[in-house]
């Protein structure tokens, strides 16, 4: 079966929290607009869709048109990694500790790290993206407006040269 068709089968509702739930876990803001780039719908289906999943209580708001999942996770611990002079590796969490050979970190644990990081690097970076095209989109319409604006006096515009 094509990712189109499964697609279809899905209700909005189910695309919508699915959507909400992806883009937690990238640790993007999550509004309806991102949702509506994300899923592909309609943003009135959408809005009603939160509305539903709000009622239901699986998804919640934070603050006016930002929305989290509903998963409560239970408190982080302290995690602490320590390198010994011998390249010995002891990795601490809570109570919990773990120690590794130079062998074992080199070659089962760090790929694993180096893997994490990239994504941590990813998200990072598409955060930025994002502020990034938003100043963007708010120049174009300030400059759109000051053609408008122009456009409508053509000796401003012979002033500027355009």
């Amino acid at each position: 079966m094509t990712d189109k068709n499964l697609t279809e089968k899905r209700s909005s509702r189910v695309q919508v929290l699915e959507a909400i739930h992806a883009l937690f876990e990238q640790e993007m803001e999550i509004t309806c607009s991102t949702i509506v780039r994300h899923t592909g719908l309609k943003t009135v289906t959408v809005n009603d869709c939160i509305k539903e999943l709000k009622e239901r209580d699986e998804i919640w708001c934070p603050e006016r048109g930002v929305y989290r999942p509903c998963q409560r996770h239970e408190p982080s611990e302290p995690v602490s990694v320590t390198v010994m002079p011998t390249g010995h590796v002891k990795w601490e969490k809570g109570d919990a500790v773990m120690a590794f050979t130079p062998h074992e970190w080199r070659t089962q644990v760090a790929p694993l790290a180096a893997g994490a990081s990239a994504q941590t690097a990813v998200i990072e970076h598409t955060h930025q993206t994002m502020q990034l095209l938003e100043q963007v989109r708010k120049l174009q319409r300030r400059v759109d407006a000051l053609q408008v604006k122009l456009s409508a006096d053509p000796a401003q515009m012979e002033l500027l040269g355009v």
